[in-house]
């Protein structure tokens, strides 16, 4: 997800993971970045995905927040 201006606001869950095999990735990249949920990339049996928050401004990651690859 890729956000020129505003906030980037996570409350729910996004997950770029298998069972086996290659996970996925995970893109945020914008001024603010709220993560109140998850965020997940990650596999049993394989190589693990990788999740990248980028922000200008701020990055804020909550109490219960996850992220994880």
């Amino acid at each position: 997800m890729v956000a020129g201006s505003g906030l980037i606001q996570n409350d729910g869950a996004i997950d770029a993971s298998v069972a086996s095999g290659a996970a996925g990735s995970v893109l945020h990249q914008g001024r603010s970045i709220l993560n109140r949920g998850s965020i997940r990339a990650d596999t049993d049996a394989g190589e693990a995905g990788d999740v990248t928050l980028q922000s200008s401004k701020h990055t804020f990651l909550t109490n219960g927040s996850v992220v994880s690859a």
